[in-house]
């Protein structure tokens, strides 16, 4: 009888362990998706552009090669890579869209248009929704798309050891 009470004390202990891995293997998350690489489909995204109300999106850009440049209002490295945008002429080529993370609409247009005089349209991404669907989660970084939609450059970051390479990206168009 002793022996049958410990084999189903046992069998119990196991059956319970075994629930547990299966319970603990269930909820854990799915692996991470990998990020963009030259060459994958861009997500779509929608946004308003803060200087004249009108909708930039994926769709609304279709057909043309773009930049999304993703910076913060406060963050020195940003407008060191704004400014050396500025001084290069994209028309026709290659359009341009700033993408300001932190800033509200109002106090990113204060900035990146009163302040800065930049030609190019901006919107405003708080929320970081346009920014994480291209796997960039700081700034400074750069995104091109081309015609097609598809991921052409991507790199973060703006300091001098990448300054050269983020620029001879930019310096093809």
């Amino acid at each position: 009888m002793k022996k049958l009470v410990i084999f189903g004390l046992a069998l119990f202990l196991v059956g319970g362990f075994v629930s547990m891995a299966a319970a603990e293997e269930a909820a854990a998350p799915p692996p991470p998706k990998p990020a963009l690489v030259a060459g994958d489909a861009v997500p779509a995204w929608t946004s308003t552009d803060i200087i004249d109300g009108k909708t930039v999106s994926s769709d609304t850009l279709k057909g043309k090669k773009y930049a999304l440049v993703f910076v913060n209002s406060s963050c020195a490295a940003c407008r060191k890579e704004l400014g050396d945008l500025k001084a290069r002429d994209f028309t026709g080529k290659l359009d341009v869209i700033i993408v300001s993370m932190d800033a509200t609409p109002d106090r990113a247009k204060i900035i990146f248009k009163d302040k800065l005089k930049l030609p190019y349209a901006i919107v405003s991404d708080p929320d970081q929704i346009i920014a994480g669907g291209v796997d960039l989660l700081y700034s400074p970084a750069s995104v091109i798309v081309d015609g097609s939609g598809k991921l052409e450059f991507r790199f973060g970051g703006y300091g001098a050891a990448v300054r050269d390479k983020v620029m001879a990206a930019f310096d093809k168009y």
